[in-house]
């Protein structure tokens, strides 16, 4: 991930993180807490990540030194996003989204009619957040602001959706 004038990467489940201003000289950091971390976003100020399985985020302003601040509730996390001065998470198997307008305190949105979806990767268009899912379905949702979502038209591809870029 860039961000700030730095590239910043973090081992899944090693604990440790690293960053360089250059991309080939790299200075070691620790993430306080080994887990599964799925993701990594710059939001203009700092760095956040999200784990995979566990109700963790981590944050940092600088690659070098992390905090980190609880979620609501455990879930199968797959992508964090940023965008419109919202930080969503979204993941498998919730019918809602966590938001979070400093990146520290985060709140539920529910998913239309309360529906479980399978929510693989999100991203800020400059106008709406879409969120996409991965399974037989391939929905796509919408949502201007992280927190009132709809439901689009299903992308037609063929098996599975593994990515939205935006």
């Amino acid at each position: 991930c860039y961000g700030g004038g730095q590239f910043v990467a973090i081992g899944s489940a090693s604990g440790y993180g690293a960053r360089s201003t250059d991309g080939q000289t790299w200075q070691s950091s620790a993430v306080p807490q080994t887990a599964g971390w799925a993701d990594l976003i710059y939001d203009g100020s700092a760095f956040r990540t999200v784990t995979c399985g566990n109700k963790v985020t981590a944050y940092s302003t600088d690659g070098q030194t992390w905090s980190y601040s609880q979620l609501p509730s455990t879930g199968q996390w797959r992508q964090i996003c940023f965008g419109s001065g919202k930080t969503i998470i979204v993941g498998d198997s919730a019918g809602y989204v966590l938001v979070s307008a400093d990146g520290l305190t985060w709140s539920r949105a529910p998913l239309p009619g309360g529906q479980v979806f399978a929510l693989k990767s999100a991203c800020w268009t400059g106008e709406q957040f879409i969120a996409a899912e991965s399974g037989e379905k391939n929905r796509v949702l919408l949502s201007p602001d992280g927190v009132s979502w709809r439901e689009g038209t299903p992308a037609p591809v063929s098996g599975s959706m593994a990515a939205l870029c935006c």
